[in-house]
């Protein structure tokens, strides 16, 4: 290579030098590849979250609580008052009374909920419907267990106990539930105006065949299954089914006034509500 060509190549290369640099892309990071991300697409604005809405497991003022089912309760007014009178207008004695219709007014007609009820539910419902309507109060002539003498009792509804049903689902192959108030009056009408209905099952047995069922079967099928059970079968079912329905009692232990024994007497809060509400 002459001279020349030597000082050309070196001039050459001074020229590149002094040219500025394009940086080649670095390899991004993982923090560049977010930034990045960023700035390509900014991020939209969180929606705010709703708040929680936590269960309401406390009871209200007029509500009551029946094992797993909830009763709203409504206090008597002055109209429960007059269509209780109605009921004992050409009555002469209790017994020309229609107690079912008294419970109607004092009991079903003053609950939100459909529910049929248990005897003792009735019973509790009515004191607790007495305690928020009339007060608290209650007093009544009880027989001694021990020598018969009446005794007059003075309390308060507080001294109800009452304990919720605990139906079992199952027992063998036998299935328990409580049902609606509409459920049951629509079977007992099919059942009693049935062109076969025998006569001979009453509103209970049908309640009872509304509430135990066994193979899908319907109400008017369940009466059949019953009446054709065992009896031996049918009264350990009935045994099993009885042990877990709903108690309820008011209770006052007092001194007979007569043979002066520790009684514990039953209360009748019956008495003292239609006196009351027949005034």
């Amino acid at each position: 290579m002459t001279q020349e060509e030597q000082e050309d190549l070196t001039r050459q290369a001074m020229e590149r030098a002094q040219k500025p640099r394009t940086a080649e892309p670095a390899e991004p990071t993982p923090e560049t590849k977010v930034s990045q991300a960023e700035v390509a697409e900014p991020k939209k604005p969180k929606t705010p979250k709703e708040p929680k809405i936590k269960a309401q497991n406390k009871l209200q003022d007029n509500q009551r609580k029946l094992g797993e089912r909830v009763v709203t309760l409504k206090a008597w007014a002055g109209k429960t008052k007059k269509k209780f009178k109605k009921e004992f207008e050409f009555a002469e004695s209790m017994e020309d009374v229609d107690l079912k219709k008294i419970i109607e007014i004092l009991v079903y007609d003053q609950i939100e909920e459909d529910y049929q009820l248990a005897e003792t539910e009735l019973q509790y419902l009515l004191s607790e419907l007495k305690e928020m309507s009339i007060g608290k109060d209650i007093e009544c002539d009880s027989a001694c267990k021990q020598c018969g003498t009446t005794n007059k009792l003075q309390t308060t509804t507080d001294v109800g106990v009452f304990v919720c049903d605990t139906l079992p689902a199952k027992h063998k192959e036998w299935n328990f539930k409580n049902i609606k108030r509409t459920e049951f009056t629509k079977a007992k009408n099919a059942i009693m105006n049935a062109d076969d209905f025998d006569g001979l099952s009453t509103e209970a047995d049908i309640e009872l065949a509304c509430k135990i069922t066994k193979e899908d079967k319907t109400p008017a099928q369940m009466i059949d299954t019953i009446d054709d059970t065992p009896l031996k079968e049918l009264t350990e079912m009935m045994d099993e089914y009885v042990k877990h329905l709903a108690t309820f009692e008011i209770k006052v232990e007092k001194t007979c006034t007569s043979c002066q024994n520790e009684v514990m007497f039953d209360v009748d809060i019956i008495t003292g509500i239609f006196e009351t509400m027949a005034k």
